[in-house]
């Protein structure tokens, strides 16, 4: 071939010709370059049309099936908030919320009562945590 060999089992005949072939190969590749026969590239052309028209079809037709939906106020609240494993969490902590207001722990109360200062529960529900009495001023003052 193009490299000297020694023994390699090829006849000299054969390197002949093939030598031949590189060379025309390389001067071909250097000169001008060979353009492809018009029918086969009339073929290529024509399959790379009907595979953008297919294309173009396709996704006409995923627009078409995916369309938006409009949702309501609920399902737009639902997903707002994390959907339905966030809504059951919600859910557990407002019934865990009214347990405890309704029926408060033993802890609870003497915690309470430690950090106020009472000794008794009747003292304990007699403080209130927020002053209504101007809230409520007005209904006191027209009767």
């Amino acid at each position: 071939m193009t490299d000297d060999r020694k023994g390699g089992g090829v006849s000299t005949r054969a390197e002949a010709d093939l030598d031949a072939l590189f060379a025309q190969a390389r001067t071909e590749a250097h000169g001008e370059q060979m353009a492809l026969p018009e029918a086969l590239s009339a073929r290529i052309l024509a399959d790379a049309d009907s595979v953008l028209a297919e294309q173009a079809a396709q996704t006409q037709v995923r627009r078409a099936r995916q369309a938006p939906v409009r949702s309501g106020f609920w399902r737009q609240l639902l997903t707002s908030i994390g959907g339905t494993p966030a809504l059951a969490g919600l859910a557990v902590a407002t019934v865990a919320g009214i347990w405890v207001g309704i029926v408060p722990p033993a802890g609870l109360q003497a915690g309470l009562q430690t950090v106020m200062g009472t000794t008794g529960t009747d003292d304990l529900f007699d403080i209130y945590f927020v002053d209504s009495s101007d809230v409520f001023e007005f209904a006191q003052s027209e009767g």
